[in-house]
């Protein structure tokens, strides 16, 4: 696991600083957008942070479960969803990304945790590395799917 130093780990008001989440078996779970599942096929974008989002992925905690998640991201936020897919926290910090229990941040949802791409250098690094955790994910196969064709 890469050594988090303070450009790794946003900080806040008071200085609150989420933990890394340590537990390399815990599964992360990321909502897909349509727009990352052209033709039934999960594409690497949906893994890869978005410029407003200062390279962190954002995931929910497996506590809560993969349908529960989903229910969450639609239908309390609002935002479109083909389905929960997951990556391990073990599996991110093989690339050297740091999952990060964000949740402890003012105005993010309790059992939210990011995956930090900050370590990466340039763009080619972030698309690498969110090639390779959407390789994962397809491996792991979707885990929930709002028509119930998931496990």
């Amino acid at each position: 696991m890469p050594e988090l130093t303070d450009d790794l780990v946003p900080e806040v008001a008071d200085e609150i600083v989420p933990e890394v989440i340590m537990d390399l078996t815990e599964v992360l779970l990321r909502q897909v957008h349509p727009i990352h599942y052209p033709n039934g096929v999960l594409s690497s974008g949906a893994f890869r942070p978005g410029p407003e989002h200062n390279l962190m992925l954002s995931t929910h905690r497996n506590r809560i479960g993969a349908a529960e998640s989903y229910r969450r991201w639609t239908e309390e936020l609002g935002y479109e969803s083909v389905g929960t897919w997951g990556v391990t926290v073990g599996e991110a910090d093989e690339l050297d990304l740091p999952a990060l229990a964000d949740e402890v941040l003012p105005e993010v949802p309790d059992d939210h945790a990011s995956v930090n791409f900050a370590v990466c250098e340039t763009d080619s690094q972030v698309k690498r590395k969110a090639k390779e955790l959407r390789k994962h994910a397809v491996n792991r196969t979707q885990i929930y799917s709002p028509g119930g064709d998931a496990a």
